[in-house]
């Protein structure tokens, strides 16, 4: 099972990649659709029924302008690798198919430098990707369609049916940019809300013992948290 899964991720690779132009090539000011990781929670459940990125692409081509492009750009890790990459259960081969023949879009290598990219664009479109934040922070406005910590940032419009989908382009359309005062404000914000002190064993390769020490610690301060709203 785990060889096929393999083999499928190198040939969906090569496929895209085939299939992929050069940043270098493509005019500015085209709506980038930045892809994420799927299966994962935070696309698959958080995001309800726009987990289905297809529903997302039909409002965006429904509500732009017909001579408007959509460059996708997908993530690095849906062609890694081993454990726990299962991306081919997810997006297969039908996947592909609609992808490289969806109108008015083009896929560039996952390997284009991201911020280049956002640097171009017109806006940046994702589920709920961190993305966004560093779209922001260029000053690139950004539509999501899911649950995200920062749903309520500058320069961040959330995107639930048509109409909304709409307005934003619309507002974008006529200048609007993310005041970067604001969005500092709410990093800031952020930020002094935060725990120091957790690492995510993702980034860092932790021994066990730490490991363990770590979840202590996010479960006593979920403990705390669900004290302090509802005791």
């Amino acid at each position: 099972f785990r060889l096929k899964l393999s083999l499928k991720t190198s040939y969906y690779k090569f496929l895209y990649n085939s299939k992929s132009i050069k940043l270098a090539d493509v005019e500015d000011n085209y709506i980038f659709f930045a892809a994420q990781l799927q299966p994962e929670a935070l696309t698959t459940t958080f995001v309800g029924y726009y987990q289905d990125i297809f529903s997302i692409l039909e409002i965006i081509s429904s509500a732009k302008r017909d001579t408007d492009k959509i460059i996708y750009k997908e993530h690095p890790d849906t062609f890694a690798q081993g454990e726990p990459f299962y991306s081919p259960l997810y997006k297969n081969k039908t996947y592909w198919n609609e992808i490289f023949n969806y109108k008015d879009l083009n896929v560039i290598s996952e390997k284009e430098n991201i911020y280049e990219t956002i640097d171009k664009s017109l806006m940046l479109v994702t589920q709920s990707s961190t993305t966004a934040i560093e779209a922001v922070i260029r000053g690139k406005p950004v539509l999501i369609f899911g649950n995200a910590w920062f749903s309520e940032c500058e320069g961040i419009f959330k995107i639930q049916n048509y109409q909304d989908c709409v307005n934003a382009i619309s507002k974008i359309k006529k200048g609007y940019k993310p005041d970067l005062k604001l969005v500092r404000k709410f990093l800031n914000s952020v930020a002094k809300s935060s725990y120091k002190g957790i690492i995510h064993d993702k980034f860092y390769e932790l021994p066990v013992l730490e490991i363990k020490k770590n979840n202590i610690r996010i479960a006593d301060l979920i403990h705390s948290k669900y004290k302090e709203y509802y005791n």
